[in-house]
């Protein structure tokens, strides 16, 4: 029996500009980011679509995006 498997691509939710003289890697998510990204992980489990794993990028708003994703996804 084939194994069907799915790869989802996400991007980091919506980052700020802010603060000046803040390395790129370093920008820190916005609140509307927060929210959103709370929000489309709770969308992805309503639809059973959970991941097995995640991975993410080692920016500072791709991994609190990353975090948001793995509370509500329980992991």
């Amino acid at each position: 029996m084939p194994i069907n498997r799915c790869l989802y691509i996400v991007r980091h939710a919506k980052s700020s500009w802010d603060l000046e003289g803040v390395a790129d890697i370093d920008r820190p998510l916005k609140l509307k980011g927060i929210r959103d990204a709370y929000e489309i992980a709770r969308r992805i489990k309503i639809d059973r679509a959970v991941p097995e794993r995640l991975v993410s990028s080692p920016a500072n708003r791709a991994l609190h995006t990353a975090i948001i994703f793995l509370r509500v996804f329980e992991m």
